[in-house]
Order: C-alpha cells, then structure tokens, then sequence
C-alpha cells in the first residue's frame, strides 16, 4: 500500500492530468491527491491494527478508538479548517483534519 502511494504520489500532476484540463481543477487535484497519498500508509495500518483488534474480540477498544478520532479530532479540527481558512484553501484544511486524525488511530 505504501509503495502505491509513493507512485500516486509522485505522479499525482500526471494523474490528475487525466481528470482535469483547467488550470486550478489541476493544481487542486494534484494537492488533494498528495495529501491522500501521504495519509494513505497510516489509514491502511488503522485499518489493519482495528481488524486485529476485532478480530482478538476487542470490539469495544476500536469502538473507543474510532469514535475519538473521529468525534473528538476530525469534526472539530474540520469545523476549526473550515471557519478560519480562506475558501481557496478549505479544501487542505479538510485534507489535513483527517490526516490529523488517521495519525491518532
């Protein structure tokens, strides 16, 4: 999983080329692209670390873990990205909340 965001990493203006033809359709793409890719090894772990645990019979722990990182973490640093960041960079301030929050799972 790594290895293939590393690549879209990369080649994200090349892939967003494919998309999109306006000039700020691209660059936009292209950063959100770069932002996924970096958050990319670390939701794949949270996803591999919360199967474990279910299926250990912890139900309960990754239940937990979700809801504060998603409750506690991600909506507010979102709301906090959303109300404070110009609208040209809204969209990064989402893209970083969620980094934010797949880096605590």
């Amino acid at each position: 999983m790594t290895v293939v965001a590393l690549i879209f990493f990369v080649f994200a203006r090349d892939l967003a080329g494919l998309l999109a033809r306006n000039q700020a359709v691209l660059d936009e793409t292209t950063r959100y692209l770069r932002f996924n890719m970096f958050s990319e090894p670390f939701m794949a772990l949270s996803a591999i670390l919360g199967g474990a645990l279910q299926g250990a019979g912890d139900t309960r722990g990754t239940l937990k873990v979700v809801g504060i990182c998603m409750w506690l973490i991600r909506l507010p640093l979102a709301w906090f990205s959303r109300s404070s960041c110009s609208m040209a960079h809204q969209a990064s301030g989402w893209q970083w909340s969620f980094r934010c929050a797949y880096r605590v799972y």
